[in-house]
């Protein structure tokens, strides 16, 4: 609640309306651009000193998604995207990784899917935001969510704008169109 108070004043005097997980929907209805806000995505990892959460935002226009940051709260590491224009960590240019097989792969899980693929390894970090980027980044082969309709656009947005920039393809399970501006959408990564 605290990161939300301090990011909604600078959104509003930008003249944007804002989805926040914390405080809904905020700002002029009548907007040209809205932000899909979580002021701490891994609020867990957070309250326990885990050094994996962050805050997201993604901005969004009559085209979609057109800019977003994801920052390390904890490192300060920042991934940004434009629509356009490419993804950076820390201002330098990302990609993800080059591997194809999964047997070769290190995928992060929000929860253990019903059926088990054979990868290398795998993570369960606590932020959706974060991993996804860490994927962009190929710090990361994957991400999978093993729960359907576990995640809500301000769980993803930012870090969607990142893989696709970065050239990382993301997809929900029913092929449902990830860039929505929802309160009550959730989808399956």
């Amino acid at each position: 609640l605290v990161a939300d108070a301090a990011v909604l004043p600078v959104l509003h005097a930008a003249g944007m309306r804002v989805l926040s997980e914390e405080s809904g929907w905020t700002g002029p209805a009548d907007a040209e651009v809205t932000v899909v806000l979580d002021p701490v995505d891994g609020s867990t990892n957070c309250a326990r000193g885990i050094p994996y959460w962050a805050i997201s935002l993604c901005a969004l226009d009559a085209d979609g998604p057109c800019c977003a940051l994801v920052q390390n709260g904890a490192t300060g590491a920042r991934y940004t995207a434009v629509r356009g224009h490419g993804a950076h960590l820390d201002h330098v240019d990302i990609a993800p990784a080059s591997t194809t097989e999964v047997e070769r792969a290190v995928v992060a899980l929000s929860a253990w899917p019903p059926v088990p693929l054979p990868w290398r390894q795998f993570r369960a970090l606590g932020s959706a935001a974060l991993a996804l980027c860490d994927v962009a980044a190929g710090h990361l082969d994957g991400y999978l969510d093993g729960h359907a309709d576990q995640h809500a656009p301000w769980d993803y947005l930012g870090a969607l704008l990142v893989c696709r920039e970065a050239g990382a393809p993301v997809v929900d399970a029913d092929g449902r169109d990830l860039a929505v501006a929802d309160a009550d959408a959730r989808r399956q990564l």
